[in-house]
């Protein structure tokens, strides 16, 4: 019964995390020229990494976790959880994505589409 209680407790937390993960993906594959549901249809746990078309949709996913651990602060744990991977997937894409943000254009897009986040929450747009 009371796994069953915590199960019934995370449901909208889960729902809201999807979401907004499945927002960031959106935003990151248009500005990176693929389509977001190709980026939703692609399994991550295949790590086909000698595949350019897998690691660019993997980018997105990465980019896309960052973001949601960071701006909306989802513990990765949790991510890992939500999203159906290992833990040590999550460590692994937000470390890639540090690394990245060596590249000023791929940073001023992380940043701006932060900044769209931090706005419309102070606007209260986002729940």
């Amino acid at each position: 019964a009371l796994r069953s209680e915590r199960r019934a407790v995370r449901e909208p937390d889960t729902i809201l995390i999807r979401a907004v993960y499945g927002g960031f993906v959106a935003s990151i594959a248009v500005h990176m020229g693929v389509r977001p549901d190709d980026v939703h249809a692609q399994d991550p746990r295949l790590g086909a990494t000698a595949d350019p078309e897998w690691r660019r949709l993997a980018q997105v996913r990465q980019a896309a976790i960052y973001l949601t651990n960071t701006v909306v602060d989802v513990r990765q744990a949790r991510l890992a959880h939500v999203l159906g991977l290992t833990p040590a997937a999550v460590c692994l894409g937000l470390r890639s994505v540090e690394d990245r943000r060596d590249d000023p254009d791929f940073d001023a897009l992380l940043e701006r589409l932060t900044a769209d986040v931090v706005c419309a929450l102070a606007r209260g747009e986002a729940a």
